[in-house]
């Protein structure tokens, strides 16, 4: 069943519409005919299940019918703090993170970012346009590009702190091996070319559980995938 953005939901029985280039979508693009039901969600965790009632001055109007359970897990936060890469591998890190359901994004301007600058509107419509593709009933919230010492403030609440890097003498510590269940979980992942002497230093005070990847040396977008998937999907 498709899905639309819009924040915020009315009540179950009222109706809404939906703005111009949603309608559009909807309508032209889609194809949603009248009394065919979709789900609208609003980035926020609640999603309904709406039909199409009517459609006045091009704009779709839809009656909110049901409520539709949420499966999130909303005792679990995950953040992703990466290093900035260039725009076409950042949009595939975006999408994927949001697949994989990080909660926040904070891209971090290290030392051998060679992107130096993003587009955080832009930004913001891929991981709106990612949530509404692969069912999430919230938005990931992107966060504007930080130094890596402030980044790092934005995680001081965090359970568990992972360090992905490739291995490497100054990065292996055998650390305590986290107690579960853990409800906060923050994964650092270098720009490519990975983090600096210094900048592990920084990260290493934050008492991170630093990790490798294995022998060989992957793309950020791929470091993320992988990383992730340990993180969300591995034996806990």
């Amino acid at each position: 069943m498709r899905r639309f953005f819009h924040s915020p939901l009315n009540s179950i029985g009222e109706t809404l519409y939906l703005d111009e280039k949603g309608s559009h979508h909807l309508l032209r693009v889609v194809g949603i005919g009248p009394q065919e039901e979709v789900i609208l969600f609003d980035g926020q965790g609640r999603s309904c299940l709406a039909i199409l009632c009517d459609v006045q001055k091009g704009r779709a109007v839809l009656e909110i019918k049901t409520d539709i359970t949420s499966t999130d897990n909303n005792l679990e936060e995950y953040w992703l703090l990466v290093g900035l890469v260039r725009p076409n591998p950042f949009s595939t890190i975006l999408r994927m993170a949001t697949e994989l359901g990080v909660h926040h994004i904070v891209p971090i301007l290290c030392d051998r970012s060679m992107q130096r600058s993003g587009k955080l509107e832009r930004w913001k419509k891929i991981v709106l346009s990612a949530s509404q593709q692969c069912g999430r009933s919230d938005v990931p919230k992107v966060y504007d590009i930080h130094e890596l010492e402030q980044a790092l403030t934005f995680v001081e609440h965090v359970d568990q702190k992972w360090l992905f890097h490739p291995k490497s003498v100054s990065v292996e510590q055998n650390l305590e091996r986290p107690v579960w269940p853990i409800y906060t979980q923050a994964i650092f992942i270098g720009p490519e070319g990975g983090f600096t002497e210094k900048e592990l230093s920084l990260i290493k005070q934050k008492k991170c559980m630093q990790k490798t990847l294995g022998n060989l040396i992957f793309r950020t977008d791929t470091a993320v995938v992988v990383a992730l998937s340990h993180v969300l999907f591995g034996d806990k």
